[in-house]
């Protein structure tokens, strides 16, 4: 007893200089979770064996934060859907689901367990945290009440979120994160706008994202650019994607390119192709697995600098594309050709000799490469590939790739296809591209899947090259590019549309599946007594005064059309905004003015340039991304203002004026709730406030169009 008792002594002082030394660096930890997941089933399970289960995978969980706090973690993150999986509908997953509140509340759970109603997987968590001096991130999910007579509650009063909690080492709630970026998570909601989450602690400023959110730039750029975080904690279901998305590759490259600290905790689920965690630092990876062949899990634990900004180690800011503009272009093969990654067309050029120089261009990206192998394999192909532009399936995200690749055989149409053993090693390679873009992750991904820490560098001018010489065998070399003001909505919506009312309709960000609508319809609507009387446009707003306004108006864009805007400063009011013959007239009255929203009126006179070119007139009122004017015209896809009047109108100079009215969630306003009048105005007829995201008159002026080749102006296709 003695003895031990010595060693506790010693144990406890250890951790006491441990913690004091910190200050500089600190233990991380993260565990890739094998998940027990419940059965497959259309009928809600009961809440208590929801919560039985997700008490089967705290016990495992438990086991390794224990772990980890005995060798001197400081911090643990788990993964995404690690308590209960991923396949569910909003009716299955709400048995899972407990209130979280705001950290703000001080709250310990494992001390007052009930202070926020049914939290025993809360509490739990909390203890975990507290009783091991540790902290913990975990992601559960979160469910808030709404009123169901809001037209944006969902049907069963609720809010679901996919969140992220941190308990410190007390077990305190200090950090609560709802992913904004679902994919294929239709049991969950997209809260109002990207959280910016993050906390303090002795060993580093932390922020917070989850999975697909570190594709896009909010929150994930503008936690490290603006809030300046140390480290980034990760929990994410991760499924790999050769030859460029595996986990560990682009996680460990997205550390490099924005000289972060990034803890990455993934789902391992062979079947899924589900693996690859690792704790990334700025300059190199410290630890990472990747394993496809067990169904362990695994715990991974590192040293970190706890402000790499400060350290001797911390890379320099590159500029993407200096190297690459300002050489002459390496000789451009003809036998250049296409090939596809992940559904995208890019341009290959094949690297024929053991040595050379090449270059490869796909629209304005262009792609040089320097390579010399130790030896060419016969039965391995390598090629130079470049692509720019909206990627997959979704066209969504603005990609700029360039990569040095195997592929899958001989054969080149198997370029860019998956694959995971090579042979070939090279002992130069140095990679560059004109990227218009400063986000840029590079990656080198080895035969089976395994990184290259400390074989490769990038250098200021944005070379990607080899170091310490020849390299094992190469699966990819690559620069990543996500030109971030480049992307552009998703594509969905179908739907049945009568000249009198919208029949039935479908849109859906969330899920991948399609949808049948069916709808009776009138065979010849005009002869119908509810088919609507002719408009003229521009009676109403032709007919009245401008409203005159003191305040500026102020430029925006819109798809690359720019707007002008001026802000609706009041909770009710007339507004006049105009762009060459087109002015635009707002009346409106809000339920209430928010301080955390701002709106503007915009109008667009001008011809459309960007994917054909053609002539719009354009009046709109529409929420503002944020409270910055900067943001008027940016996506946006949640409102909480109401407004209980309004009539827009505009002095258009075309026939051909198509109304619309979009709510929060990017819902159609049903028709009891406006009208049309025969004088041109777009206004409200039921008194009922509605949260608007966007209400447009869009006229296309067709006579103002350019003529296209071989036609004269005006003619129409």
């Amino acid at each position: 007893m003695i003895t031990s008792s010595f060693q506790a002594s010693v144990a406890v002082f250890a951790l006491v200089i441990l913690h004091v030394s910190a200050l500089d660096t600190f233990i991380a930890a993260v565990y890739e979770h094998a998940v027990l997941r419940p059965k497959a089933t259309d009928t809600p399970v009961s809440q208590d064996d929801a919560l039985l289960l997700m008490n089967k995978n705290i016990d495992i969980l438990e086991k390794a934060i224990k772990r980890a706090a005995e060798q001197g973690a400081q911090i643990i993150v788990t993964p995404e859907d690690a308590l209960y999986g991923w396949k569910f509908t909003r009716e299955t997953i709400f048995p899972y689901l407990e209130d979280i509140p705001d950290p703000q509340v001080d709250w310990i759970p494992c001390q007052d367990p009930h202070r926020f109603g049914h939290t025993p997987v809360q509490a739990r968590l909390s203890c975990l945290a507290k009783n091991n001096s540790i902290y913990v991130l975990a992601n559960i999910g979160d469910k808030k009440p709404c009123n169901s007579h809001d037209s944006t509650c969902p049907p069963n009063g609720y809010y679901q979120y996919n969140t992220n909690v941190v308990y410190d080492a007390k077990g305190q709630l200090v950090a609560r994160y709802h992913k904004y970026h679902l994919y294929s998570e239709p049991q969950f909601d997209v809260p109002e706008k990207p959280e910016l989450v993050t906390f303090d602690t002795t060993f580093g400023r932390f922020g917070i994202f989850t999975c697909f959110d570190i594709l896009f730039h909010d929150p994930a750029v503008t936690l490290v650019k603006d809030f300046h975080v140390d480290t980034i904690l990760f929990p994410t279901a991760w499924m790999n994607v050769l030859p460029l998305l595996t986990a560990i590759e682009f996680h460990s490259a997205w550390a490099m390119g924005m000289r972060v600290n990034l803890l990455a905790a993934n789902i391992h689920h062979v079947q899924q192709n589900m693996t690859g965690s690792g704790i990334y630092a700025p300059h190199s990876p410290r630890v990472y697995h990747y394993d496809m062949e067990t169904d362990l899990g695994k715990l991974l634990l590192s040293e970190v600098d706890s402000h790499p900004r400060t350290s001797p180690a911390y890379p320099t800011a590159v500029d993407w594309s200096a190297y690459a503009t300002t050489i002459k272009p390496f000789p451009v093969r003809k036998n250049t050709f296409s090939g596809f990654i992940s559904r995208d067309a890019f341009n290959f050029t094949e690297l024929f000799e053991n040595a050379g120089n090449l270059t490869v261009c796909h629209k304005d990206l262009c792609c040089h490469l320097s390579y010399r192998m130790l030896r060419k394999e016969e039965n391995e192909v390598y090629v130079l590939g470049a692509f720019t532009g909206l990627h997959g399936r979704r066209r969504r995200e603005y990609w700029q790739v360039c990569t040095m690749l195997k592929c899958k055989t001989t054969n080149l149409t198997t370029c860019g296809q998956p694959v995971e053993t090579a042979l070939t090693r090279f002992d130069i390679f140095s990679l560059s591209g004109t990227f218009g873009t400063e986000y840029v992750f590079p990656e080198v991904l080895l035969t089976k899947v395994h990184l290259s820490p400390g074989k490769f560098e990038v250098l200021k001018d944005g070379r990607l090259v080899n170091k310490n010489g020849p390299s094992e065998p190469i699966l990819t070399v690559s620069l990543f590019g996500r030109w971030y003001t480049k992307d552009s909505p998703s594509i969905s919506g179908s739907g049945i549309y009568a000249p009198e009312a919208v029949k039935v309709y479908h849109y859906d960000m969330e899920t991948e599946s399609g949808q049948l609508m069916l709808s009776e319809l009138k065979s010849r609507p005009r002869s119908e007594p509810t088919y609507p009387a002719p408009v003229d446009w521009s009676a109403y707003a032709k007919g009245i005064k401008p409203f005159l306004s003191e305040q500026l108006d102020f430029p925006g864009m819109i798809y690359f059309d720019e707007f002008t805007f001026t802000e609706l400063k009041r909770n009710a009011g007339n507004y006049t905004v105009c762009q060459k013959d087109l002015c635009c007239h707002l009346t409106y009255k809000m339920s209430e003015k928010r301080t955390d929203e701002m709106y503007a009126l915009g109008v667009f006179d001008g011809l459309h340039t960007v994917e054909g070119k053609y002539y719009l007139q354009i009046c709109t009122l529409l929420k503002c991304q944020t409270t910055d004017p900067r943001t008027c015209g940016e996506p946006v896809g949640s409102a909480f203002t109401k407004f209980e009047e309004f009539a827009l109108s505009g002095t258009f100079g075309t026939s051909y004026v198509f109304p619309q009215l979009i709510l929060s969630g990017s819902q159609l306003a049903p028709e009891r709730h406006y009208e049309v009048s025969r004088d041109g105005r777009l206004q409200s007829r039921s008194g009922a406030p509605l949260p608007i995201l966007v209400m447009a008159l869009y006229g296309r002026v067709f006579e103002k169009d350019p003529p296209r080749l071989g036609q004269g102006r005006g003619k129409l296709q």
